[in-house]
């Protein structure tokens, strides 16, 4: 630092910094980080949860701690002493508070908890990482721009997958659990299981001090370990992280992954067993091509402030394009979530306009609003009343179907138990044909783990699944084959 000069720009990097090293930390625990959080803990383990990653937020700590030190021996030559010393005192004490924290943290911290499946070796796999956004397989990363709504908008009385007998299972209208045109009678060899899971920032952490991992690989060898073919999993950081996914799940199968790093700390992305699925297009929506420093695409935060990602697929008969998302949920406001819905129907209308691309669509994720079967509303809003607001998928051909109307999300303060209807499947006409069932998995899959819910949660959601027909006569008599326009 140039002696006698002023303090100010010295100051502003410093609180820049300051603030970039807090953004970094705590976009890895929880979007929307509330600080208060940290003071309203009430065990060790939760204070370590909020602070998953301490080594990133050590480091920018010691590094303020370490200027503030350096800024003391300019204090006879500075022009404003005064206003110096108070700034560094107060940073002094806020950065050796939080290196206290850490390290104590780190002494007393919970022991990892070993999951209730045997270690694993690491899978074969082959990694099919995008490079970028591609118009492949009929996807486009077109920029589409938001929605103005319009003045034609209409409420239609749109036909859902009403629930079946068992109240956590979604069916087709007319076709009822065990009968003949009921796609359950099907072998699970002629079936395809898509997983949709917010695994929640921190549970595919490098970190090795991180707790959450372990349980996460235990719930993915429970949940994948038999027929589940495909995870789309969302809040993925980063491409280490996604590697690390990628090692958690079982062995015995040879998994791949669709999964591109962009400037969210919160991605988007698929992995899935290649022997059964073939991969045949990727696109990162609504970002630009552009990277930045750290060679991630750049995110049109106007548009989408964690990019979905859209695949297509072909398993034995059946091809897809399949789209994850996740919906920003900023400062709990519902409107940020519609506001980002009504742009992913952009795509979707641009998507069917285009003869050449597959008319089977299925779109997975936490959306942060409920369906309007599960009673709840979020701003007096469900994803059902927005689509049918859009009034552009009313046609027959074009019409959507929410799917998983029960409780989804989880809450510490009701020690781990569903709260909210907040991740969904949403299936386009043409996959009637195809589809089977869509539901939330049984709690047990992640409460197994004897650490959840009692010091924490392996993840703030619960897991959903949908299941479709791979080849024979679907579940509207006709028989299921690959689109012709592809």
């Amino acid at each position: 630092m140039r002696r006698g000069g002023s303090a100010a720009p010295f100051l502003t990097v410093l609180i820049r910094d300051a603030f970039q090293a807090y953004a970094t930390v705590h976009a890895q625990v929880e979007e929307d980080f509330d600080v208060h959080r940290l003071w309203r803990a009430k065990s060790m383990s939760e204070l370590w949860t909020l602070l998953e990653e301490p080594s990133v937020f050590l480091v920018g700590v010691l590094y303020a701690f370490i200027s503030y030190y350096l800024l003391g021996h300019s204090l006879e030559r500075s022009k404003y002493p005064l206003v110096q010393t108070r700034f560094a005192a107060a940073f002094l004490v806020l950065g050796s508070s939080f290196i206290i924290i850490s390290l104590f943290l780190g002494v007393h911290r919970p022991s990892s908890i070993t999951p209730s499946v045997a270690r694993v070796a690491q899978s074969s796999h082959s990694d099919t990482k995008t490079s970028g956004p591609s118009s492949s397989a009929g996807l486009s990363s077109t920029d589409w721009g938001t929605t103005d709504g319009g003045e034609d908008q209409r409420k239609v009385d749109r036909p859902v997958l009403s629930p079946s007998g068992d109240s956590t299972v979604a069916a087709l209208p007319g076709v009822a659990p065990g009968s003949a045109a009921w796609s359950g009678s099907a072998s699970l060899s002629d079936q395809l299981s898509i997983v949709s899971w917010n695994i929640q920032t921190g549970g595919t952490s490098t970190s090795k001090t991180a707790i959450r991992p372990p349980m996460v690989r235990g719930a993915l060898h429970r949940m994948l370990g038999g027929g589940y073919q495909i995870l789309a999993a969302q809040e993925i950081p980063n491409d280490k992280s996604a590697d690390r996914l990628l090692n958690l799940l079982p062995a015995g199968h040879p998994w791949a992954m669709c999964f591109e790093d962009t400037s969210s700390r919160m991605d988007n992305g698929f992995w899935f067993q290649s022997s059964i699925a073939a991969n045949t297009g990727n696109a990162v929506l609504f970002a630009s091509t552009d990277r930045d420093r750290a060679g991630r695409l750049k995110v049109d935060a106007q548009q989408a402030e964690h990019p979905p990602h859209a695949a297509h697929f072909k398993a034995g008969e059946f091809d897809f394009t399949l789209i994850t998302i996740h919906l920003t949920f900023k400062g709990g406001r519902a409107a940020e979530s519609r506001r980002e819905l009504e742009v992913l129907l952009d795509y979707l209308d641009d998507y069917f306009e285009n003869p050449d691309n597959d008319p089977d669509v299925i779109v997975c994720g936490d959306f942060n609003l409920p369906s309007r079967a599960s009673g709840e509303t979020a701003g007096s809003i469900t994803v059902d009343d927005i689509i049918d607001e859009d009034g552009r998928f009313d046609d027959e051909q074009r019409r959507l179907y929410v799917l998983v109307d029960e409780p989804t999300s989880r809450s510490r303060k009701r020690l781990g138990s569903p709260v909210n209807n907040y991740d969904h499947f949403v299936i386009s006409e043409d996959c009637r044909e195809e589809f089977v069932a869509a539901y939330r998995l049984a709690d047990e899959v992640l409460t197994q783990d004897p650490a959840d819910p009692d010091r924490i949660l392996t993840s703030d959601h619960f897991p959903i699944v949908a299941q479709f027909r791979l080849r024979g006569i679907g579940t509207t008599g006709q028989p299921i084959r690959p689109d012709k326009n592809r």
